[in-house]
């Protein structure tokens, strides 16, 4: 056979071998880009799952504190038709009857601490002493759960202690209806450091 043709020859392996190679990287990049794409699908199907599940957890958490609330205003509620409107003006029976109830919570609890304040903002009880101060934040806390009638949580801030909180707002009423009238606020406080922040490091 002549030099030609065997050069002709060689040409058609060499095309046929680098067809055939840019077909198997063809095969292989298809392969591949699929493969990511199902790691990536599933990846994010994974994430998906588990923001869900973080943000049941969260949402569990947050309803368990007003459910802590609650009870605590109920237990509460009663004592409070013991004493007058003015319970500034008594802050032995506000010991005797609202004590033991502030006193059980916290046992109970994970709070930090808990306080109770007049609606002037004044502290009457502190479980330990001292508890949540009334600082101009709070008052404004508390003036709203008054306005609305309702348990309220706040969002993160810095006490005057320096430190990261959050607080459970009670607002305490004379009686039941539309017409009670506002007498004082307890606090919950809550440390978020041992409360919320370790269902946020669990993410995986």
């Amino acid at each position: 056979m002549r030099p030609e043709a065997l050069r002709g020859i060689g040409r058609q392996y060499i095309g046929a071998f680098v067809s055939l190679a840019m077909v198997s990287l063809s095969i292989g990049y298809y392969y591949n880009d699929r493969l990511q794409q199902g790691a990536v699908s599933s990846v994010s199907h994974e994430l998906a799952i588990h923001a869900a599940e973080k943000e049941r957890q969260i949402k569990s958490w947050y309803q368990e504190r007003l459910g802590d609330a609650a009870y605590l205003y109920r237990n509460t509620q009663g004592r409070l038709q013991l004493l007058s409107s003015d319970i500034s003006t008594q802050r032995a029976a506000v010991e005797k009857y609202m004590r033991p109830s502030l006193e059980a919570m916290f046992k109970n609890s994970h709070f930090r601490s808990i306080a109770l304040h007049d609606r002037s903002g004044a502290p009457l009880l502190g479980i330990p002493a001292g508890g949540v101060s009334m600082s101009p934040r709070m008052s404004r806390e508390a003036q709203y759960a008054m306005s609305d009638r309702n348990i309220r949580i706040t969002d993160l801030y810095i006490d005057d202690r320096s430190r990261l909180s959050m607080a459970v707002v009670i607002p305490l009423f004379d009686g039941e209806g539309p017409e009670s009238r506002w007498v004082g606020t307890i606090l919950l406080e809550i440390d978020p450091k041992w409360e919320l922040f370790p269902i946020l490091r669990s993410w995986p």
